[in-house]
This record gives C-alpha cells, sequence and structure tokens, in this order.
C-alpha cells in the first residue's frame, strides 16, 4: 500500500544542502509562519515574520528563504528567541534513478 492509497503525498527524498539552509532568529520576540510544511519556496520568498511586543518601536521583521526547494522544518508560532532555529530549507534528492541501496 503506497501513501498515495492512505491519502498522503508521495514518499520523497531530501536534503539539506548546508548549514545556510537554517533560518536562525536575529532577536527575541514571537514568530509567525507565512508557509506550511512540504510547501514549495523560492529563494528570498517571504517565509514568516518576527514580531516584537517588548520592544513597540521596532518594526516586525520579514523572514526570507534562504534557497529555492520546500519547507521541511518550522517552529510553530510563537515566542523565540535570539539564536532560535525557525525554519530548515530541504531540497529533493535526486537518485538519478540508482534508487537506494
Amino acid at each position: 500500500m503506497t501513501p498515495q492509497d492512505q491519502g498522503r503525498p508521495a514518499t520523497r527524498l531530501a536534503e539539506v544542502a548546508g548549514l545556510d539552509c537554517c533560518v536562525i532568529s536575529p532577536d527575541t520576540g514571537l514568530y509567525r509562519s507565512f508557509v506550511e510544511l512540504g510547501d514549495e519556496i523560492e529563494q528570498q520568498q517571504p517565509i514568516g515574520q518576527g514580531h516584537y511586543p517588548d520592544d513597540l518601536g521596532k518594526r516586525p521583521l520579514v523572514t526570507r528563504a534562504p534557497h529555492s526547494g520546500f519547507l521541511l522544518c518550522k517552529r510553530p508560532t510563537g515566542r523565540v528567541s535570539r539564536g532560535d532555529n525557525i525554519a530548515i530549507s530541504g531540497q529533493n534528492l535526486d537518485l538519478g534513478g540508482r534508487g537506494l541501496r
């Protein structure tokens, strides 16, 4: 039985090209994502926004996708601290028809 037979998306292999695929919170505040897990994303696309209720004069900061691919991991809406990982972009892994060993 395939995932599609169960009403789920097809399985795909993914990779994270490097540490620069991780989006890190630049400051402490509240984070809200604009995209859902698995959504296709383009490099520099807005993927979320940080809000700073402790500093009402500070404008919200839009976070952007570091690479094209898809959203592999995201932080749920809520409080973040400076340095927290808030998103990871993934790329489809192409095995060139070799399959897994």
